[in-house]
């Protein structure tokens, strides 16, 4: 299937662009998705300005497969599917050819409001929670569960039978996690624990004091940090003498972008996570939708500090 469509793409400048660009072609092990909804993932804006012109931008992608994969792999053609769209991208254009490792089939009854939203933010979560092992009556901390990857994580570290404390950046924010069911929310740092498990979505000093409240044999994982428009404006220290109070602590980094890259286990991850959304057993917080010419508005946005809400896209 030749001929162009339309996508946002880098400009070059640091913004994006709405523009006609060639349709692409599935190559072996590909599957060509014809997209319905996506969203905007912070870390990509982070580095909107260091992508080459013309790249189509969009890490999440929700979309049902048009032309299956050549070599029998993946879904079959009109299968709603998702993906975390790793290296390729493609999320913002009306088509997508992506491995089929990286997409994950959705039952029928995930709304595509949810759908776009899901993947990137999802994914992490649940590779940020995996990393802990069986959570079955564990503390578990998960640090800004309100954000997108905080709620989710908080969400499925309970269902693993973690018993979870949530934290949130005011005492305003502390009923906006009711709906959770969480054994405990707390304000900033105020967490003293110690905690089995700590998933870290902050960075900065919030990741500096989780390391002091993780147990002598617990893991901390973080995805928080990096530099950029709503990066911690301070660094992460590693507490004095941590190594020797915590021997067996770990402090492990989730690169959600490197499993895309990797491939293995994405496609059922993504699978999981969608059944779980339609089974109203993992709830997510979109604000709303809004068509996909809206998108460089939204962006201007988050990088003037406003809310930082989730909203989905649908492609044209």
């Amino acid at each position: 299937m030749s001929g162009s469509m339309k996508a946002w793409v880098a400009d070059g400048g640091g913004t994006v662009a709405l523009r006609e660009v060639p349709r692409p072609q599935a190559e072996s092990g590909q599957a060509l998705v014809r997209c319905h909804a996506t969203t905007i993932a912070r870390g990509e804006i982070r580095y909107l300005g260091q992508f080459t012109e013309g790249r189509v931008l969009g890490l999440d992608l929700a979309g049902v497969v048009e032309v299956p994969a050549a070599d029998g792999s993946g879904p079959p053609a009109g299968t709603r599917v998702i993906a975390q769209t790793g290296y390729w991208g493609g999320g913002w254009g009306e088509y997508a050819a992506l491995p089929t490792s990286a997409l994950g089939a959705v039952p029928d009854t995930l709304s595509w409001k949810d759908a776009g939203a899901l993947p990137n933010s999802g994914l992490t979560a649940l590779l940020a929670v995996q990393r802990g092992g069986s959570l079955l009556g564990k503390s578990v901390l998960v640090t800004g569960a309100t954000g997108n990857v905080g709620s989710i994580a908080a969400q499925l570290a309970k269902l693993s039978g973690g018993v979870v404390t949530g934290t949130v950046r005011g005492p305003e924010r502390i009923a906006a996690l009711d709906h959770l069911g969480l054994a405990r929310v707390v304000v900033g740092t105020e967490a003293e624990g110690p905690f089995d498990f700590i998933v870290e979505t902050i960075g900065g000093g919030v990741l500096g004091h989780a390391m002091t409240i993780v147990s002598g044999d617990g893991t901390v994982v973080t995805i928080g940090g990096g530099e950029g428009f709503d990066a911690p404006d301070e660094p992460a220290i590693i507490p004095h003498g941590w190594f020797f109070s915590k021997p067996n602590a770990q402090l492990v980094a989730e690169n959600v972008g490197v499993r895309v890259m990797q491939g293995v286990g994405v496609a059922q991850n993504l699978s999981v996570l969608g059944q779980l959304v339609a089974d109203g057993a993992v709830s997510l917080d979109v604000a709303g939708e809004e068509p996909w010419e809206a998108i460089p508005d939204a962006i201007a946005r988050l990088k003037a500090g406003g809310p930082r809400e989730t909203v989905t896209f649908r492609i044209a």
